[in-house]
C-alpha cells in the first residue's frame, strides 16, 4: 500500500479475503485495510464461523447493510481526499457507484488496485504449497480408482457423478473446483465438453478432467483413459 501510495484498500474478492483472513464464505465479507489498521466485516449469520478464522482478526458483525457500515468506517478513519484502492476486477459499475456515493463526503481518489494483492498471492508460502499438494492428492487416488472401473455402459453424466462422489466421500474434498468433464468419442475433441447422457461404448477413449477444493485451494487433473 505504501508503494502504491494508498491510504486504504477495500478488498472484495472472495479468494483474496480467504487469503488474508481464512474466511471462506463467498460474497459475504468485506476487508478494509489502512496504514495501521484492518477491519473484517461480515453479516451476523456467519458470526460463529467468522470468530474461528485465523490470523487474529476481530470480525465486525452487522445484521444488514454491510457496505453501509464499511463506508461509515472509512469516513471515520480517513481524511478528505484520501486515496482509496479497490479491486476493479471484482467491482461492478453499480457497486462502484455505491462506494463513490457512500464516500462522497471525503471526495476520495478511488483507484484500481488489483496488482497489489495479486503480487502477494502469486508467491506461494511453504504452507500454501502443502495446501496445493493436499488439493491434488484426492485426484491421484480418484484416477487410480477410475482406471480399475468398468465405465463402458455408463453415461458421461453417471461417470461424472461417480467421480464427484469418490472425491467427496473417500478423499474428503470440500467441493469440485469446476464441473467435471467426461467426454468420450467425438466429444473428447471439445476441451470443455458438458457431460451428456450418451452411453460410453466399449473400447472408447474417454477424456476426464476433474478438480477439487481443499481449504480454498483448487486442483485440476486431466487424463485420457
Amino acid at each position: 500500500m505504501r508503494d502504491a501510495e494508498l491510504d486504504a484498500l477495500i478488498v472484495t474478492d472472495p479468494a483474496s479475503i480467504h487469503y488474508l483472513t481464512g474466511f471462506s464464505r463467498e460474497a459475504f465479507a468485506i476487508v478494509l485495510v489502512g496504514a495501521d489498521w484492518a477491519v473484517f466485516l461480515t453479516v451476523e449469520g456467519f458470526g460463529a464461523e467468522a470468530e474461528e478464522i485465523a490470523g487474529g482478526w476481530e470480525p465486525v458483525l452487522v445484521p444488514l447493510g454491510t457496505w453501509g457500515r464499511a463506508m461509515a468506517m472509512l469516513q471515520q478513519r480517513l481524511s478528505p481526499g484520501a486515496r482509496i484502492g479497490f479491486q476493479s476486477g471484482q467491482v461492478t459499475h453499480a457497486l462502484f457507484t455505491q462506494i463513490a456515493d457512500g464516500l462522497s463526503a471525503l471526495s476520495p481518489d478511488l483507484v484500481g488496485a488489483d496488482g497489489e494483492l495479486a503480487s502477494l498471492r502469486a508467491v506461494k508460502s511453504p504452507a500454501e504449497i502443502e495446501l496445493l499438494r493436499a488439493a491434488a492428492a484426492p485426484l491421484e487416488g480418484t484416477f487410480e480408482w477410475l482406471c480399475a472401473q468398468r465405465v463402458s455402459g455408463m453415461t458421461e453424466r453417471q461417470l461424472a457423478w461417480a467421480i464427484e462422489r469418490r472425491l467427496r466421500e473417500h478423499h474428503g474434498a470440500e467441493a469440485l473446483a469446476f464441473e467435471s468433464v467426461v467426454a468420450w468419442g467425438s466429444h473428447s475433441a471439445s476441451a470443455h465438453h458438458t457431460v451428456s447422457d450418451t452411453v460410453i461404448e466399449p473400447g472408447a477413449l474417454v477424456v476426464v478432467d476433474a478438480g477439487c477444493v481443499v481449504d480454498g485451494y483448487r486442483s485440476d487433473m486431466t487424463r485420457t483413459l
